[in-house]
């Protein structure tokens, strides 16, 4: 059992420093020394939680169980959110370990291995390898944020011939402008203020829509060829859902990010 320095949240919603522990390692256990973390709000939600916070880490592997494969002493690393599931279930089989009845998030469990503190010890398949020459503060923030924004691209299909309108230019929709233009897809920007309209463009939209407007008329686009295939909503609260209804093409998608506990409401018939 070794100790090493945390920081914990406590139940005053203070955060103070402590003592976290990391016992033997498993035959497929990697232990990591952690060297950057990224902060997210969900790091704020568990501050009284009295675990180690953050959970977008990058770090060095210190050491490997006898039986990883994947993952060297040495090599540069992260982890996301989810630290574990059973790999066995029919979730698991089609790769939804996040869906898995024994998965492993952080907040519920190895509460001593957060982002903020020194080392920390997961099963190698929920270890992945930072790309060489990315600086290991850039892919921090990827761990969470970064895959947020990038899981609907793969879970929905996106392609480079869709285009993609990002609701919302802070924390996760920064992240979703540079994926989009990244992926080739033709971005809009939804923003309600006019300061961040050279912004968005900095992050790769192309066109940006500010919402809230001084003529008081609608943002929907007139033209169907300026509209979305697909609207990415990363903000948490109400939005006009029947004006982004209104944005959306033939089969066109919002994809909601933020969590709101208003009631959704919409007169659109479905």
């Amino acid at each position: 059992m070794t100790e090493f320095t945390a920081f914990r949240g406590e139940h005053d919603g203070t955060v103070k420093q402590s003592v976290g522990r990391v016992d033997n390692l498993g035959n497929k256990d990697v232990l990591m020394k952690l060297t950057h973390a990224g902060l997210c709000f969900t790091d704020v939600h568990y501050i009284e939680a009295g675990i180690a916070l953050g959970h977008e880490p990058v770090a060095k592997v210190v050491q490997v169980g006898n039986d990883v494969r994947h993952i060297a002493v040495g090599d540069t690393v992260g982890y996301g959110y989810n630290h574990g599931a059973c790999d066995d279930c029919d979730e698991c089989r089609l790769g939804n370990d996040t869906l898995c009845n024994e998965r492993r998030m952080y907040g519920e469990v190895d509460t001593d291995f957060g982002g903020f503190g020194e080392y920390a010890k997961l099963h190698e398949r929920f270890v992945h390898k930072i790309p060489e020459g990315m600086a290991p503060e850039h892919a921090a923030p990827l761990q969470c944020a970064g895959a947020t924004v990038f899981a609907p691209f793969l879970k929905h299909d996106i392609k480079p011939i869709h285009r993609v309108g990002v609701i919302g230019i802070g924390g996760l929709g920064h992240l979703a402008l540079q994926v989009a233009n990244k992926w080739g897809c033709s971005v809009g920007a939804f923003t309600t203020s006019e300061n961040k309209v050279a912004e968005a463009k900095s992050f790769g939209a192309h066109d940006v829509i500010v919402t809230k407007r001084a003529d008081g008329k609608s943002f929907v686009p007139e033209n169907d060829a300026d509209k979305f295939d697909f609207i990415i909503c990363s903000v948490s609260s109400q939005v006009p859902w029947d004006d982004y209804f209104d944005c959306l093409r033939p089969r066109g998608q919002i994809i909601p990010l933020g969590v709101d506990f208003g009631k959704f409401e919409t007169n659109r018939y479905f």
